[in-house]
């Protein structure tokens, strides 16, 4: 079935909803209260189905993400793709640096 997203574009709905997990990293909470709020939101419009996750950082998301499927190949939850949110601001020390090449 055939729908319209916000921008105009036409996309097609899968028959089966999708399940989705989502990985939120809390260390900026404004900007990920945005960024929640902003998936949380394409992803009902989509009609799609999701579970949230919170991690302290980015430094943490792609190791969720791996559990997630180590999980599912021992018959835990299973999803159909994987949302990761998180931001990383420059500042005055090596911070950025370290957890943007590392994340």
């Amino acid at each position: 079935m055939a729908g319209t997203s916000q921008h105009g574009k036409a996309f097609i709905r899968p028959k089966k909803k999708a399940h989705l997990l989502i990985i939120e990293a809390r260390f900026h909470d404004d900007l990920a209260d945005a960024l929640l709020e902003g998936a949380t939101s394409a992803l009902e419009e989509a009609g799609a189905t999701y579970d949230v996750v919170t991690v302290p950082g980015s430094l943490e998301v792609p190791a969720v993400i791996s559990f997630a499927l180590d999980g599912a190949a021992e018959g835990g939850p299973s999803y159909d793709g994987f949302v990761a949110l998180g931001t990383i601001v420059r500042g005055d020390t090596y911070h950025f640096d370290i957890v943007a090449n590392e994340s």
